[in-house]
């Protein structure tokens, strides 16, 4: 199983930035490549970046580090790994989080013993703080096989992108990308289509968990507003789009209820 780790950075905090990259250098199975996107024009940040890299990077696999002439943004920055990658697996990990040591070797198990086209392996992730002390569990109570699209919309299977090994192969074939004009749900949204024909591609769990997923201060994701409104504009979306009369009510529960969350949420900051 040859694996492409993608980071995308921006503006960075050294710390984080240091434990996600020694996370990558100490993996049981090496990665094939380790590839940093920096979108961030300030020369502090490659500096910092080629520092860390000198004095953590241990494994004997080649880095490659992308730097963007302009901020591009998190989306179009992870298009760029998704095309700058030749391995037949991807995964990104942000810059502030961390893969666990047995993570790529307990996915590449599951892929010898699985028959079949696979469109991603998932897994468990702690939540973790600052210190990266564990707060919790994020997702444990994941199924271990996810087949359709519609199993995502029950909202039962939110894979967490720092465990998500995704085939390279079946993203070509689709033909998908990061839509840039998601902020929040781009990950979600990439899911989506990802998962777009289960009759043909299918999601696999692997042993967890897999990674650290650090909540602080400074996530995108702590803007409640914004959250659940592209949560809302998604499914509204979703059923523009739906040719499947099954799931559409589904689709009209979930909008509606994000779109109540966003009154709530509004009516509470005004």
């Amino acid at each position: 199983m040859k694996v492409t780790v993608a980071m995308c950075v921006y503006k960075p905090k050294e710390s984080f930035l240091r434990e996600a990259i020694m996370s990558v250098s100490h993996q049981r199975l090496p990665v094939d490549k380790f590839l940093i996107v920096i979108d961030d024009t300030q020369p502090e940040t490659m500096y910092l970046v080629k520092k860390i890299l000198k004095e953590e990077w241990r494994a004997q696999r080649p880095v490659q580090v992308i730097i963007n002439t302009t901020n591009l943004g998190l989306s179009a920055s992870r298009n760029i790994a998704l095309d700058n990658t030749s391995s037949n697996w991807i995964l990104f990990l942000d810059q502030d989080d961390v893969l666990y040591k047995s993570a790529i070797s307990n996915a590449a198990k599951l892929v010898r013993e699985t028959s079949g086209s696979i469109a991603a392996l998932f897994s468990t992730a702690n939540i973790i703080d600052d210190e990266s002390n564990v707060r919790g569990k994020y997702m444990d109570f994941i199924q271990e096989r996810l087949t359709s699209c519609p199993e995502l919309l029950l909202g039962l299977c939110f894979l967490p992108l720092p465990t998500t090994f995704i085939n390279m192969n079946v993203v070509k074939s689709l033909g998908i990308s990061f839509k840039k004009s998601w902020k929040i749900v781009e990950d979600f949204a990439f899911w989506l289509e990802l998962g777009s024909d289960g009759r043909v591609y299918s999601f696999k769990c692997y042993e967890g968990p897999a990674a650290g997923y650090r909540i602080h201060s400074e996530n995108t994701s702590h803007d409640e507003v914004m959250y659940q409104s592209e949560h809302a504009q998604l499914y509204s979306q979703l059923l523009l789009d739906s040719k499947n009369e099954q799931w559409e009510s589904l689709i009209i529960q979930k909008a509606n209820a994000y779109m109540a969350n966003v009154r709530t949420l509004r009516g509470k900051y005004v």
